[in-house]
């Protein structure tokens, strides 16, 4: 079965579907399916129409206002989404667990939760600006603001702690020490932003 998923950009769906190899029939003939892979879709929401599709390493689609990345575990690919075509490739670290990739203004930011580092990468071009050590593991995937501004949910002493840093610095703008957190789990302080 394949497995698919989805993300949203103003009036484009992105639709990330995995197609696994197909077992061989009784009559020792493969079944009539898609070719395996991974597949990117860039579909028109209003229309459904699909504008393009581009074979890629499977991992996880972050949507800006301007382009994607996809981050596969082994590298960050900035994506055109006019095209589907790759607009640059960096490497990153394939033993690291990483968050889902966040867009924070100009920039890309990955939070590595087995070494505590979040990296911030240039939306433009792909190169590393900065790699910053976290004081603690992170509790949710990191958010962002229009202001450029990403906050980051760490585990504190006495419950969660949300730090607020200027992406293209990394210069901790602000740091709450704890925060009442919703009964769904995530931080009732996510509201609205």
């Amino acid at each position: 079965f394949a497995a698919a998923k989805v993300n949203s950009c103003g009036a484009h769906l992105a639709v990330f579907v995995t197609i696994p190899p197909s077992q061989t029939a009784a009559s020792g003939k493969p079944p009539a399916t898609p070719k395996p892979g991974s597949f990117l879709h860039w579909i028109d929401r209003a229309t459904g129409k699909e504008s393009w599709q581009a074979e890629y390493d499977q991992g996880t689609v972050c949507l800006g206002a301007d382009g994607a990345v996809l981050q596969t575990g082994k590298e960050l690919i900035g994506i055109d989404t006019a095209t589907g075509k790759p607009r640059w490739r960096t490497a990153i670290n394939k033993a690291a667990i990483w968050r889902e990739p966040a867009r924070a203004g100009d920039a890309w930011v990955l939070v590595d939760d087995l070494n505590q580092t979040m990296e911030v990468y240039d939306a433009g071009s792909g190169e590393l600006r900065y790699r910053l050590k976290l004081d603690a593991p992170l509790c949710f995937d990191p958010l962002y603001a229009d202001s450029g501004d990403v906050f980051l949910y760490t585990n504190a002493k006495d419950g969660v702690s949300v730090s607020c840093l200027h992406a293209a610095t990394g210069q901790l703008r602000w740091k709450s020490s704890i925060v009442e957190t919703s009964s769904a789990g995530a931080p009732a302080a996510t509201r609205g932003l």
